[in-house]
């Protein structure tokens, strides 16, 4: 949905990262399975991180073989076989996006405001789609309980809230619900709550500084613009994800974890994928907020 939890690729095994892209293809073919094809187009790298944390709560693992898709389709490559694990993080994925879309529709992007709504309806009989064929593992409660926290995060949004550290709350008490539902033991329910939570304040940071720039020419929200900023915080920004990262690095223990593999993907996304990714975007923010800067004294020099 987000993009922003992968692995960075140079700090994994071979191994671990062909398991990690296996798991990928196998999300895209579970998601076209129970949710039809056009359900895969939302499919990003950070419901891999929900298929990886499932498969070691579930204890069921990943046995990955050669297969197709349709996007290479003469030559194989690794695909995990569909598990339980899978499937949750398919329909994890359906009902996120579902919501996501409702909050897209506020956007004051009007351009793009048709194709959403267009999206939003195929989201709507996709999200219908997975209830009915997933029945087992109750997305329409799941779907209700993060409909409630979202309804939070708007109200918010209504009085232009100022604090991002609330609306990251919310969202880490999204994730933290998304990443513990149906969890059982209560050792695993706690672990995956903390998880998700530091998960979900994650990626909102890094969210409304990704989109900071365009929040702030076309006037949309964005809690770092209420609050008085004209540029990214960066201080702020990289010293609550240091913050974060560390949290869930902490509830995660390589001696409790039954595949080691999957407790090093999650230590190389945390560790390395994640500030790689902030990286990324704070000189591609920067580099062009500064190339429109200068344009515009271009343009003011050209009137006089």
């Amino acid at each position: 949905m987000f993009g922003y939890v992968r692995i960075l690729e140079g700090e994994l095994k071979v191994s671990e990262y062909k398991l990690y892209k296996s798991i990928y293809c196998a999300l895209c073919k579970t998601m076209k399975r129970y949710a039809g094809v056009f359900s895969t187009l939302t499919l990003s790298y950070d419901l891999v991180f929900l298929a990886l944390l499932k498969a070691e709560t579930q204890e069921t693992g990943f046995k990955v073989c050669a297969g197709r898709c349709g996007l290479h389709p003469l030559k194989k490559r690794p695909v995990a076989d569909e598990n339980a694990a899978l499937r949750y993080a398919a329909g994890a994925s359906i009902v996120l996006t579902y919501y996501k879309l409702i909050d897209d529709l506020t956007d004051k992007n009007t351009g793009k405001r048709f194709l959403k709504k267009a999206a939003f309806r195929r989201s709507k009989k996709q999200l219908k789609k997975i209830c009915k064929r997933l029945a087992e593992y109750k997305f329409d409660i799941l779907s209700e309980k993060i409909k409630q926290l979202l309804s939070e995060l708007s109200d918010l949004e209504a009085v232009n809230s100022d604090s991002a550290d609330r609306c990251a709350d919310i969202f880490g008490r999204i994730l933290s619900e998304l990443f513990s539902y149906g969890e059982e033991d209560e050792n695993k329910k706690e672990m995956t709550s903390r998880l998700g939570y530091s998960i979900g304040r994650i990626i909102y940071l890094i969210d409304v500084m990704d989109d900071f720039y365009d929040d702030l020419k076309l006037k949309s929200f964005n809690p770092l613009i209420n609050a008085g900023f004209s540029e990214i915080p960066e201080n702020f920004i990289l010293a609550s994800l240091y913050s974060e990262t560390e949290k869930a690095l902490a509830s995660i223990k390589y001696d409790e974890f039954k595949y080691k593999s999957i407790y090093n993907i999650f230590f190389n996304i945390l560790s390395f994928g994640i500030p790689a990714e902030v990286d990324r975007i704070l000189n591609k923010k920067i580099e062009k907020n500064n190339d429109q800067i200068e344009k515009s004294k271009i343009k003011n020099n050209e009137r006089f």
